[in-house]
């Protein structure tokens, strides 16, 4: 009789998780396509202009998708037509399996796999290749530089953008002491990341707050708020498809369902990297209520992207050489600091008097 339980259950979890895998692309799509909507309208009002109506046109932005998906692309004479039809799908792949691997609200497929944090780091690096591939292969001199932008100024973001996710894996392990010597095993598992946030609590003199990575450890909170506008292209760090300088730069060329890939590929990078950002500092936006979670989940990464908006405001475009060397004067930094910060709050002899994390 137990054993048939347990056939049941692992039957409902298989089908749970088959279902996720159907479900979380389109919900990323939705999230995202709502949440470029509303940076557009911040960004509009905050430039004292109107932007998209709302509600008539909330749904301008599946529409556009729709209607690029329908057209038929141009391609180039002098393309690398293989590379140039591969690029789309390579970079949409990539941010399609992160979903997989990315707590959404609390519920993912494969977000208990060991090494998730691996996995979602390597595909993170596939859309800017992506970007720099079909740049190359487009045979535009507007693509070539801007897939050289690319190349640049994912140097110079990426290693601060690594760097602060784990620093998050190194607080959410454990130290033991062998040989007298104390020796820190961090996690690479994004749920053990999240679910250490929802079962500890932070005491800072005597008041008890949620044991959030973002009040644990903000130095790797702002390294990676810098970081992931230079990863999603926008202000100051929309050097690679600047419009009025190199018409769009490594999308130039591309037209039709190729461009609406690219489209779909950017909304779901969108929703993907503000849910990071959640569930690596705040707990995934995981509260009691179960029901009340998801609310909670998308408010929070509402918050987000409307911090964004207030940075591309009030920021100029950088040029290529100072994008770069301001993403490795300051993210860099800051990013070495919350490294070295997650690994002395473990040290026995490193105590802070008014905090503690507590169970």
């Amino acid at each position: 009789m137990p054993l048939s339980v347990e056939n049941k259950e692992g039957d409902a979890m298989d089908w749970l998780s088959i279902s996720l895998l159907i479900i979380m692309p389109v919900i990323s799509f939705v999230l995202g396509c709502l949440f470029f909507y509303e940076w557009r309208k911040l960004y509009a009002r905050m430039q004292l202009r109107r932007g998209p109506y709302f509600p008539a046109r909330w749904y301008q932005v599946f529409a556009d998708v729709l209607k690029l998906l329908s057209k038929k692309p141009k391609v180039p004479e002098n393309a690398r037509k293989r590379i140039f039809y591969f690029s789309p799908f390579f970079a949409l792949a990539c941010v399609i399996i992160s979903m997989w691997f990315i707590p959404v609200a609390g519920f993912s497929p494969f977000s208990k796999f060991s090494f998730s944090l691996i996995i979602v780091s390597y595909l993170l690096f596939g859309p800017p290749l992506s970007y720099i591939l079909a740049g190359a292969s487009s045979g535009s001199p507007y693509g070539s530089v801007g897939g050289k932008r690319e190349a640049l100024l994912t140097l110079a973001y990426e290693v601060p953008f690594i760097l602060s996710l784990f620093s998050i894996a190194l607080l959410a392990g454990k130290v033991e002491i062998i040989n007298s010597v104390p020796v820190l095993h961090g996690t690479l598992c994004i749920e053990d990341i999240v679910k250490i946030q929802t079962t500890r609590k932070l005491k800072v003199f005597g008041i008890v707050l949620p044991a959030w990575f973002l009040l644990i450890n903000p130095f790797a909170a702002i390294a990676i708020f810098l970081t992931s506008i230079a990863k999603l292209h926008m202000k100051p760090f929309d050097i690679v498809e600047a419009e009025q300088e190199i018409v769009y730069g490594p999308l130039a060329e591309y037209s039709g369902w190729l461009l609406g890939l690219y489209k779909i590929e950017s909304y779901i990078k969108l929703f993907l990297v503000s849910t990071l950002i959640t569930d690596f500092f705040l707990a995934g936006g995981i509260i009691e209520s179960i029901w009340l979670t998801p609310l909670l989940f998308i408010v929070v990464n509402a918050v987000i992207v409307f911090l964004w908006s207030i940075v591309c405001v009030v920021m100029p475009r950088y040029r290529p050489k100072d994008a770069f060397k301001w993403l490795l004067k300051y993210p860099l930094l800051i990013s070495i600091i919350a490294l070295i910060w997650s690994y002395l709050i473990y040290l026995p002899w490193f105590e802070i008097p008014f905090a503690q994390i507590i169970k």
